[in-house]
């Protein structure tokens, strides 16, 4: 089955970074990074956007998550 979690770890500096891994698989499966991210919401935002993914059957694109948080929206 899959999964999506998020792990905390420390920075140089002495700050937090928060880090989105996932797996295709079952506990046999590698697990897969999905990002790292300064604020947990960011993390949750992509920790979801995984899960849709994946429920969806689909095997997760990271540039395509990517590229949409970079281009800002155009009004018609």
């Amino acid at each position: 089955m899959p999964s999506v979690w998020i792990t905390t770890r420390a920075t140089a500096h002495g700050g937090k970074r928060y880090r989105v891994m996932y797996r295709l698989g079952g506990r046999e499966s590698a697990p897969r990074y999905g990002g790292s991210f300064k604020t947990k919401r960011e993390a949750l935002v992509r920790k979801a956007w995984l899960t849709g993914e994946l429920a969806a059957l689909r095997i997760p694109n990271l540039r395509l998550a990517e590229g949409a948080a970079v281009e800002p929206l155009r009004s018609i």
